[in-house]
């Protein structure tokens, strides 16, 4: 019996992996950059991230992975966030916690460490790295939540979410945390030749010297950050469960409408049901994994976002108008329901213009 579950359940990891490296070929936006920081690891260091982000490290904190034996010298430490479901579409991030449940999130961070050649590492034992999270979405009563790399599910965590209104503290961080900011550490062109350092900017929408400007000061008077201790290097998510009770089954039908010369050609292989209200996301194939003949559900009365993307970049949408509303919805419960989504040949090649698409 047991046999036949892991069987069982290695089929949906491999139908749910197989999705995500599907969708891989087909939007054209870049994903988010890493930012890489250096650092060493006999000292606590706090580091700053673009957003306002802060990051606390305590002395003696990482071992090689594969070993687990201590590590001490040099540490390239990378790290990005996303923060809302455009983010997430464009770096291929799920909110699933299972095949039936779905996350609102607060917003996501990952983080990675290496040596200078490129050796993995790992959080230490009884260390704990505390990631203070600029929020730029809205979200009460979050737990946190780590994406397990082996099922790729998100799994809940222990560990609590602490507020820190900005505002409010008159302490520094280095005074309630008792650490020092990390001094920045030139890059070697050993670390220069693996691939550590210029690429790893991040993706904000400009360019050091531009005149873009940030002050990480800034954010401490006027952001509300979101505390977490990690012992684990990955995704990790500020979350609570998307409550789909009163969500409506569908056998759900696609149609695409397109003046395009590729017409014929546009096949539709994944749909995304964004509810930007709750910064929740969830997305539905044909076959296998979250099927959108099997497993669609609609929630009713909340603003709703569907669309596809196709192999060369481009979207088609349902128009806002064609939305059905809570009397459709109860009325095709567990019937067939055919979406007809028009195509817009224009590829979004940036978030600024995927959010523009969607949002007209």
């Amino acid at each position: 019996m047991k046999k036949h579950l892991s069987i069982l359940s290695l089929c949906a990891f491999l139908s749910f992996f197989l999705v995500q490296k599907q969708a891989e070929a087909q939007l054209k936006i870049p994903k988010t950059l890493f930012v890489s920081y250096q650092i060493e690891a006999n000292r606590c260091q706090s580091l700053s991230y673009f957003t306002g982000s802060r990051i606390f490290i305590p002395q003696d904190a990482f071992v090689y992975k594969a070993t687990k034996e201590p590590y001490q010298g040099r540490v390239i430490l990378k790290y990005r966030e996303t923060h809302d479901v455009f983010d997430f579409i464009i770096n291929e991030q799920h909110l699933f916690v299972s095949q039936k449940q779905v996350l609102k999130s607060g917003g996501m961070f990952e983080i990675a460490a290496y040596t200078p050649d490129n050796k993995e590492l790992e959080i230490r034992e009884g260390k704990k790295i505390q990631v203070r999270f600029a929020a730029q979405v809205a979200q009460e009563k979050l737990d946190s939540y780590f994406l397990n790399p082996e099922t790729n599910f998100w799994e809940k965590q222990q560990s609590p979410i602490v507020s820190l209104n900005a505002p409010k503290r008159e302490q520094s961080d280095t005074d309630l945390w008792g650490g020092s900011p990390a001094a920045a550490l030139p890059l070697t062109e050993e670390e220069l030749a693996i691939g550590f350092g210029a690429d790893d900017l991040g993706d904000w929408g400009g360019e050091w010297g531009d005149g873009w400007e940030f002050s990480p000061e800034d954010s401490l008077r006027n952001e509300v950050f979101k505390a977490m201790d990690i012992g684990k290097m990955g995704l990790h998510n500020y979350d609570f469960l998307l409550k789909e009770e009163e969500a409506i089954p569908l056998v759900a039908h696609f149609e695409v409408e397109s003046t395009a010369p590729n017409a014929a050609d546009l096949t539709v292989s994944k749909v995304y049901c964004v509810y930007e209200k709750s910064n929740a996301i969830v997305y539905y194939t044909q076959d296998g994994f979250s099927s959108w003949e099997k497993d669609f559900r609609l929630l009713p009365n909340e603003p709703l976002q569907i669309f596809c993307i196709f192999e060369d970049g481009s979207i088609a949408k349902l128009p806002k108008e064609k939305l059905p509303t809570a009397e459709v919805l109860n009325k095709y419960k567990n019937k067939k329901y055919t979406f007809v989504l028009q195509h817009e040949p224009k590829k979004p090649l940036k978030k600024e213009d995927l959010v523009a698409q969607l949002s007209q």
